[in-house]
C-alpha cells in the first residue's frame, strides 16, 4: 500500500520523547519536596482520619470512645 506524507519545506527538529521513570516499590510513596501534590493528600488523608475519630467519639462514644480510652492501656500492657 502506498504512503502519503506530508512535503517538508524546510528542516525541523525532531524531539526525542522524554523517558519515563516508573518507580514500583513495596511501600508507600513517602514525599518529597517535589511532590507537592503527593504531599497534600497525605496532609487530607491524616487530617480527616484525625477529624473523623474525633466526629465517632463525640457523636457514638460507644463504641468509638471506649476504644480510645482503651488504646493507651493496650499500648502500655503491649510494650
Amino acid at each position: 500500500m502506498a504512503e502519503i506524507t506530508p512535503k517538508r519545506f524546510g528542516k525541523k527538529k525532531i524531539e526525542e520523547p522524554k523517558k519515563v521513570l516508573i518507580d514500583v516499590g513495596d511501600g508507600a510513596a513517602i514525599p518529597t519536596k517535589e511532590d507537592v501534590g503527593l504531599f497534600t493528600a497525605w496532609r487530607v488523608a491524616f487530617f480527616g482520619a484525625i477529624a473523623l475519630t474525633v466526629f465517632l467519639c463525640v457523636y457514638k462514644p460507644d463504641p468509638y470512645l471506649e476504644i480510645m480510652r482503651f488504646v493507651p492501656d493496650g499500648i502500655l500492657v503491649t510494650f
